[in-house]
């Protein structure tokens, strides 16, 4: 717990982060978000832009949960909410059941059938009135986990965040035509983000040059 950020993610990155569940389960939330700065984004190519990666986080997400699941829950929800909601925007769409009904009975008979075919294709969870689709069925199970703990434990948190992912996820379709394209709101929160990390970095250097 004594090790600044960028100590931390070389320690994770050299054990491999599959196999550093015991120590990222003995981190604080303030490390896990300063090594979450340092760990989660990177450039695609050389030059461009800095992006959320969110494979990564899914790694990370299933380390924390298998390391000890009620403290994992309890570290991310005490994260910054801009960030969770980004994450959150990543793996899954949210989509209000009532306007999916009302969307269903404004299609012909086989605009439904394939409709219905592509929802279910995907997991699923629902809470309340709210379906949460899968974008990636590889990082499911443990996003599942997330979200039905913070339910169990933060209610209000996780409304919050599906209530900013469901606007995001309608936007979408009222825009776009469907249910694939890429979340408008989601980048701009990715650039919000982004920026927030950058503030918190220039902080971090500057305690590291005054040590």
């Amino acid at each position: 717990r004594s090790l600044d950020a960028p100590s931390l993610v070389d320690l994770v990155r050299h054990v491999g982060l599959e196999d550093a569940g015991e120590i990222v389960g003995l981190a604080t939330t303030e490390q896990l978000e300063a090594v979450f700065d340092h760990d989660l984004w990177g450039s695609p190519r050389p030059g461009a832009d800095e992006a959320f990666d969110p494979l990564r986080f899914g790694l990370w997400l299933e380390v924390l949960l298998d390391a000890g699941e009620a403290a994992a829950i309890e570290r991310l929800a005490a994260m910054d909410e801009d960030f969770l909601a980004l994450a959150i925007a990543h793996h899954v769409r949210v989509l209000d059941l009532d306007a999916l009904a009302h969307q269903m009975r404004k299609l012909d008979e086989d605009e439904q059938t394939q409709l219905d075919k592509a929802l279910e294709e995907q997991p699923y969870e629902e809470i309340e009135e709210l379906r949460i689709i899968a974008r990636d069925a590889r990082t499911w199970e443990s996003v599942a986990a997330l979200l039905i703990g913070l339910d169990r434990d933060h209610h209000a948190l996780l409304r919050r965040l599906l209530e900013r992912v469901a606007a995001a996820t309608s936007e979408e379709i009222d825009d776009e035509g469907g249910l694939y394209e890429v979340l408008t709101s989601g980048e701009m929160l990715e650039s919000d983000v982004a920026g927030a990390r950058e503030d918190r970095r220039e902080r971090e250097e500057i305690g590291r040059a005054h040590v």
